[in-house]
């Protein structure tokens, strides 16, 4: 498995991110791995992956997670 420079802070992101439905956007698709994506606690959010251009082979792990083609300085999602 190849792990990536984040190994500290996904843990910290499983621990903040509130249980059940909801969504999720990484906006530089930081989590965007297989051994992330695939964890069971994610499978009742709407997940964006907000990146600049494809990253990997395996774009569609889960059908809950889009991929999302933008430049984040001008990003379609709305801050609030």
């Amino acid at each position: 498995m190849l792990l990536d420079g984040r190994v500290v802070e996904f843990p910290w992101l499983h621990s903040q991110l509130p249980r059940g439905r909801g969504g999720l956007l990484d906006a530089g698709s930081a989590v965007n791995f297989r051994y992330f994506l695939s964890n069971a606690w994610l499978a009742a959010k709407q997940i964006f992956l907000s990146t600049l251009e494809p990253e990997s082979p395996w774009q569609r792990v889960r059908p809950n997670a889009s991929h999302v083609y933008e430049d984040q300085r001008d990003t379609r999602f709305q801050r609030s």
